[in-house]
C-alpha cells in the first residue's frame, strides 16, 4: 500500500507530516512490530560522470554537483519515491548536511546518512538564495515542491 502526504505542497510540510508517520510507527515498534530496514540503493545512481569538476569525487548520497559548481540536495520520499528538493549549497558537506537532517525525518532511525557521527544540528545549512537580478531562479526552502 502507497503511502501518500495529504495535503503537503511544501517541503516542510512533508517533513512534518514524514515526522508524524515515523514517531506513530516508533510507538508500534515499541509495542513488538518489527519494521524492516528499506533497501540500500546506490550512492550516485546515473549521476556519477555528469555535473561538476568534483561531482565524480563526491560520495555523499543525494547530493550532486551542478556543472557551473554548486552543489544541490534531494532525497525521495520512502514508498513513493517522488523527490523532495533539499536546496542548493556552496559545499557539498552542507548538503550532505541537510540530505541528512531530512533523512532523520524521513526514516527515522534506519535513515542511511551521510556523516552519521554528527548527531547535533543546530547549524543546519540553508539553500543559497540568487543575488538580485541573477539569471538562475533557485526557489526559497519555504516554496519548495515535490517533481514526480
Amino acid at each position: 500500500e502507497r503511502q501518500t502526504t495529504p495535503g503537503c505542497e511544501t517541503v516542510a510540510e512533508i517533513l512534518a507530516w514524514w515526522q508524524q508517520q515515523n514517531e506513530e510507527r516508533e510507538r508500534e515498534d515499541r509495542n513488538g512490530r518489527v519494521r524492516k530496514r528499506p533497501a540500500k540503493g546506490s550512492k550516485k545512481g546515473y549521476m556519477k560522470g555528469r555535473g561538476g569538476p568534483e561531482n565524480a569525487n563526491c560520495s555523499y548520497r543525494g547530493v550532486r554537483q551542478r556543472v557551473w559548481g554548486k552543489w544541490v540536495a534531494e532525497i525521495r520520499e520512502p514508498n513513493r519515491g517522488d523527490r523532495l528538493w533539499l536546496g542548493t549549497f556552496d559545499t557539498a558537506r552542507e548538503a550532505a548536511l541537510a540530505y541528512d537532517h531530512a533523512a532523520r525525518i524521513l526514516y527515522g532511525p534506519y535513515a542511511r546518512l551521510n556523516l552519521p557521527e554528527l548527531t547535533e544540528y543546530s547549524t543546519i545549512p540553508s539553500p543559497s538564495v540568487p543575488k538580485v537580478g541573477s539569471v538562475s531562479s533557485v526557489t526559497s526552502s519555504s516554496s519548495l515542491v515535490t517533481s514526480g
